[in-house]
């Protein structure tokens, strides 16, 4: 009989597939460094998937104890993204707008999402999601999930050559979008008729 599935259990698999991952990725270096030819890194979610059974033994958590309602594979990737974001040096300008709250990570979908939360950039962008995270099954080994942008012109959407290129682009794209607000609420408060001075 499996035991119960924990918080604590959820973190010990995040942390599992973090450092599978950062292992992984290690040897791809040093077989770079030493003159050989790497393969692609793999992000957490995907070392959770082409290394599942290793990493739960390592976390000490058996497969049919995780519930049915709790998505490791999208609470993954939501880790994933959070951890690009909040360390990556090509999204600075992002950073800031995460830790202020202009958006999401949502993993409780089917899929993971990256929403829209402040609401002039809602109103401007027109679409709720800037990023569709969807992980690939049955696919060969190294092909973790698709990351797709979605249009707000009814569209089909971008797909992104993966996680960080997509993160790039919401970045360029929400900083286009308020560079286009500020200039709107500029040129409204040119039009503004000025008022008139009392008379003396």
């Amino acid at each position: 009989m499996s035991k119960q599935f924990t918080k604590d259990n959820l973190n010990d698999i995040v942390t599992e597939s973090i450092v599978d991952s950062l292992n992984y990725n290690n040897k791809q270096a040093v077989t770079r460094a030493r003159g050989g030819i790497p393969k692609p890194d793999q992000t957490y979610f995907e070392r959770y998937s082409n290394n599942k059974s290793l990493i739960l033994k390592n976390a000490g958590v058996e497969e049919s104890s995780i519930p049915e309602s709790i998505n490791i594979e999208n609470v993954l990737v939501a880790k994933q993204i959070h951890d690009y974001i909040i360390g990556n040096h090509h999204l600075v300008d992002f950073k800031e707008y995460y830790l202020n709250g202009h958006f999401k990570i949502d993993p409780t979908g089917p899929h993971t999402t990256l929403k829209i939360t402040e609401e002039k950039l809602l109103r401007y962008n027109g679409v709720e999601t800037l990023l569709n995270i969807k992980p690939l099954h049955n696919q060969p080994i190294g092909k973790g999930y698709t990351v797709d942008i979605p249009s707000q012109y009814n569209v089909a959407p971008l797909r992104a050559k993966g996680l960080l290129q997509g993160l790039m682009f919401a970045e360029g794209s929400v900083k286009s979008a308020y560079e286009h607000i500020q200039q709107q609420e500029l040129n409204l408060k040119q039009k503004e008729p000025q008022r008139l001075k009392p008379k003396m």
